[in-house]
């Protein structure tokens, strides 16, 4: 059983269970407010997406399978995230403080202003899992 945390607050807990080749996941919490969350898992190395909290009742739940050799040791850390964007003003001659975040990110037009959308948590491509999402700066 680990704890799952939110911030510094402890929020809920998962089991783990194995199954054949996986690792079974099952996380009960409360949120902290009405935003959205997604689990996600870290081995020290590594950030695994496990999926978006969903209501059961006085609680949220969720239910993930990852693949054991995805996930290094035992030494485990779970965190519950709320996938934000950042707005950026973009201005041409002056040095671009979020030039490490471009790769998640998108233009649109905010109030008659260019503005760089950055996405925390870019969307997975094929599953709920986002491989790429590895250096997320509320992991520290």
């Amino acid at each position: 059983m680990y704890e799952v945390f939110c911030g510094q607050s402890c929020v809920g807990s998962v089991h783990i269970t194995r199954e054949g080749l996986y690792y079974k996941f099952h996380c009960t919490c409360t949120l902290p407010s009405r935003d959205i969350y997604r689990l996600w898992v870290s081995d020290g190395e590594n950030n695994w997406d496990l999926g978006i909290c969903v209501p059961s009742g006085d609680h949220f739940t969720v239910t993930a399978r990852l693949p054991i050799k995805q996930l290094r040791g035992e030494d485990w850390s779970f965190r519950l995230l709320s996938p934000k964007e950042t707005a950026a003003p973009v201005a041409t001659g002056e040095p671009f403080d979020h030039l490490a975040d471009l790769e998640n990110s998108r233009f649109r037009e905010i109030d008659g202003q260019s503005m760089l959308i950055i996405d925390s948590a870019p969307d997975p491509q094929d599953s709920d899992r986002n491989q790429e999402f590895q250096n997320k700066s509320e992991w520290q």
